[in-house]
């Protein structure tokens, strides 16, 4: 066992989440099927034969191909097929679950999960820069942690699971809990973030994502401008350490499309453990990146090391659909636990008929059914960013404006020139007026600075399209 693995976890709690208690009725849910003659008068369910659903089947396309048509197969994973609930699956979908999702679901998940991020790094990365890391600054084991100890919980999209994690781990209005965040960042957890008053410390980026030596240089600042410890619990008896999260978006990040490099990921590692931080790592776009079996999760370094300081975030929004609101948590059984609770008194659960739907295509498929449509996805989008690009050449000179190639993802990261240090109004009225939309850097800024870039989208426009908005937008920056 690691000598750094957290043993308890209640001095990284919020107040208001060490608090929380398991509520007396959703407890009850998975005991009412523990065994055959459970009679229960507990729940509270109301009766399923009132219900006006009596069956549920829906058909699946095949693969997408690159054009992003969808294509048929001899291959049975492939073809056209239609899926139907059996009765007892509708039951399940129709009725309140368990907290963490439907137990097929959750099971599936906890499967994919596994083989995508219970890895032995040494033996399965190929990378040289990872293999100096640990000989030279021990940040990896010559031998992984031996068994996977994640639980795995289903969400309301990840957004709702990352959100409920902030204010698992932070204080609200608190100058004292840090959150460190990389700059620029996803705005819809700025979104959250900035009303609930956390403390929060930009990084800086680069092409590659989070330069370490940026976040050890902030972390050195924290520690030396702050007690260690101050109390906290129902008592204030107890001593809890200074709360630091690092929340993260490591895979073809929104909006810089920047995919963090292997040897930043070691690095950040091993400041978490050093500072103590827990990493969120909000992964929606990891199963995009046509690459992904070489990129070490953050989830997949934590089961090497055995800290246990990783929660992270998967969404099928990318890969099944958006409108389902399906996403899932992975990390320590007692961190999703205590998400879990904060779920209980909000939501209950994700969607009964989202999560059936998903669990009936994902059986269908099979993980390796899955992993054929993540791969088509990823050149999918791979192939729509490269006609992006190629308008971006086109039509905006070296003078106008400058970007990185990411590898993988929906958006390209554009940094305007010709003496232009703020996008929002030339985004947000000039473009309009233009009849081209972006979204302006601004939005993305932790501390909502000006910035002088625009994120574009090359998700769903078409070849055409992409190529009349980079006319239009080299047009307002000549302006």
């Amino acid at each position: 066992m690691s000598a750094h693995r957290i043993s308890d976890y209640r001095p990284y709690l919020s107040t208001s989440s060490a608090l929380r208690k398991p509520s007396a009725i959703r407890k009850l849910i998975p005991l009412m099927s523990s065994r055959p003659d459970m009679v229960s008068l507990g729940g509270g369910l109301p009766n399923p034969n009132l219900f006006p659903f009596t069956s549920l089947h829906f058909t699946v396309k095949g693969l997408i191909d690159n054009s992003g048509k969808h294509s048929s197969s001899s291959s049975d994973r492939t073809t056209m097929k239609e899926l139907e609930l059996s009765s007892e699956e509708l039951g399940l979908a129709l009725q309140y679950s368990p907290t963490p999702g439907v137990p097929q679901l959750v099971s599936f998940l906890n499967s994919l999960q596994q083989r995508e991020h219970a890895k032995d790094l040494n033996a399965n990365i190929a990378n040289s820069n990872i293999k100096n890391a640990r000989e030279e600054n021990n940040y990896l084991p010559s031998q992984p942690s031996p068994e996977w100890n994640y639980d795995v919980s289903v969400t309301v999209g990840s957004q709702d699971g990352l959100c409920k994690a902030f204010e698992m781990l932070l204080d609200p209005f608190s100058q004292d809990d840090e959150l460190f965040v990389e700059s620029p960042t996803y705005p819809g957890a700025l979104g959250f973030l900035r009303p609930y008053g956390c403390k929060l410390i930009p990084v800086p980026t680069d092409e590659h994502g989070i330069q370490p030596e940026q976040l050890s240089k902030l972390l050195q600042e924290s520690s030396s401008s702050h007690s260690s410890s101050y109390p906290f619990g129902e008592n204030d008896q107890q001593k809890r350490k200074k709360r630091r999260v690092l929340y993260t978006i490591p895979t073809a990040q929104n909006p810089s499309g920047s995919t963090l490099s292997n040897d930043r990921r070691i690095a950040i590692y091993h400041l978490a453990r050093k500072y103590d931080l827990i990493i969120l790592e909000d992964d929606p776009y990891y199963f995009l990146h046509p690459n992904r079996q070489c990129i070490p999760s953050f989830l997949s370094i934590d089961h090497n090391l055995g800290d246990g300081r990783v929660l992270r975030f998967d969404s099928f929004s990318k890969l099944l659909s958006s409108g389902m609101r399906l996403g899932f948590v992975t990390g320590p059984p007692t961190l999703v636990n205590q998400l879990n609770l904060h779920t209980q008194t909000t939501n209950l659960h994700a969607s009964g008929i989202s999560q059936l739907l998903a669990y009936k295509l994902l059986d269908y498929w099979g993980l390796d059914g899955f992993d054929d449509h993540a791969a088509s996805t990823a050149t999918f989008y791979n192939n729509r960013r490269n006609v992006l690009l190629s308008a971006a050449h086109q039509n905006l000179s070296p003078d106008l404006a400058e970007w990185n190639i990411p590898e993988a993802g929906m958006f390209l990261w554009i940094k305007i020139l010709n003496g232009i240090h703020d996008t929002k109004t030339l985004v947000e009225e000039k473009a309009v007026d233009a009849g081209v939309l972006f979204v302006p850097g601004q939005s993305f800024c932790p501390l909502n600075e000006p910035s002088s870039y625009v994120r574009a989208s090359y998700s769903t426009a078409s070849d055409e399209d992409m190529n009349v908005a980079m006319e239009r937008l080299a047009a307002l920056i000549r302006k």
